[in-house]
């Protein structure tokens, strides 16, 4: 399997959100209090991409991972 990444891209939206549930219930899944909050939620992800920090991970033609590189303290 290749896998590529690129910058995110609004069309990507909902497959992002996807992956985003998708890791918010695996974690709650293991007890995990991470990202049970709303966080991240569809804003946050916007304004990454609005600051070209967001990318996607592109395997078999689709998107199947999401990822932010940030120097940038969170709160």
């Amino acid at each position: 399997m290749d896998l590529t990444y690129r910058k995110a891209e609004k069309n990507d939206l909902p497959r992002i959100m996807e992956i985003i549930h998708d890791a918010q219930a695996a974690l709650k899944a293991d007890g995990i209090d991470q990202w049970q909050n709303g966080f991240p939620n569809i804003d946050v992800i916007q304004q990454d991409m609005e600051l070209r920090s967001a990318f996607v991970i592109i395997a078999d033609n689709a998107v199947e991972g999401f990822f932010v590189v940030s120097f940038e303290p969170e709160e």
